[in-house]
């Protein structure tokens, strides 16, 4: 950046009283000479006109000013953060406004029914993309570790996986803040909120009571109908047994264990996509009831 004292013109000495004069005097007595080429030829260092963050040329803003330092908004936003972050009481202000910004953004999300919205379709295009996968790129995407040599395998998790993060922190943490991290993540896999879970879950032996019945209806059911839901002897540690609607939201709900026990709401699941679905439902619990109680008839299951 010039200096916006008397400034001589380079080319012929000529005095002017700032980089503004500078420019006009340059455009009306030099002829082939830009404030671009000026700059060039005279001030530029190494280094300017050279994105600081991919290395891209850089636009030409003015004698004053010289050339940007980054080559557009992303690179801007990155080095204006890696700036930020070398003063720690304002990087400090500036992550907490940011957090705060973003509890409020996503609370009215929540109140307006548009955060489940944005999940659904987040979760839709990974699962999208993900089934063009063949398995050996899925064990690429998600498996890196299983890509290293069984000795380099050993010596991460040994220096770096539980010394770190989670491990680490585990170690130290009460039982009440474990007891909060495993209802976060049982409430995640079933896709409840923690609220609905510990109001559900109070009383565990009354889940299980539940659960042994719906199995034990589950297999008596199996046994009657399996050349209609398993016809291909499928089942086994590849292939599980799925209820559509989950037997833990049909405990929430307080559905009929025969009902979710019934033929309509069982299908042969690999244990992958059995894994990945978890406490989530395929079927609408309206749409299970009247199939059981012959209303409706789905396909090559009418006939029971």
């Amino acid at each position: 950046m010039l200096n916006n004292s008397m400034i001589n013109c380079k080319i012929c000495q000529s005095e002017c009283k700032s980089t503004g004069s500078l420019s006009k005097h340059i455009r009306d007595k030099h002829q082939g000479y830009t404030s671009q080429k000026y700059y060039d030829e005279f001030i530029k260092t190494a280094g300017t006109g050279t994105c600081k963050i991919c290395y891209s040329p850089t636009l030409f803003t003015n004698l004053n000013l010289g050339y940007k330092k980054t080559c557009g908004h992303k690179c801007s936003g990155i080095w204006n953060r890696q700036q930020l972050s070398l003063n720690e009481e304002k990087h400090d202000i500036f992550k907490k406004k940011v957090a705060m910004n973003q509890t409020k953004i996503w609370q009215q999300r929540k109140h307006t029914g548009e955060a489940e919205s944005i999940h659904k379709k987040i979760s839709n295009t990974v699962k999208e993309k993900n089934s063009k996968l063949t398995k050996e790129e899925l064990q690429i995407k998600y498996g890196w570790l299983n890509k290293l040599t069984p000795e380099n395998k050993k010596h991460w998790i040994v220096t770096v996986q539980t010394q770190t993060g989670m491990h680490t922190w585990w170690k130290s943490a009460s039982n009440e803040e474990k007891q909060g991290i495993i209802k976060r993540r049982n409430a995640s896999k079933l896709g409840i909120s923690i609220e609905e879970y510990e109001n559900r879950y109070n009383n565990l032996d009354e889940f299980k009571n539940y659960q042994w019945v719906v199995w034990t209806l589950t297999e008596q059911t199996y046994k009657k109908y399996k050349n209609l839901i398993d016809p291909e002897n499928k089942r086994s540690p590849d292939y599980h047994l799925d209820h559509k609607f989950s037997v833990i939201r049909g405990f929430q709900m307080q559905v009929s264990p025969e009902i979710i026990a019934s033929i309509h709401n069982l299908e042969i699941l690999t244990s992958t996509e059995n894994s990945r679905k978890s406490g989530k439902c395929s079927i609408n619990i309206n749409t299970l009831k009247e199939m059981h109680n012959g209303k409706i008839f789905p396909g090559r299951l009418s006939s029971t």
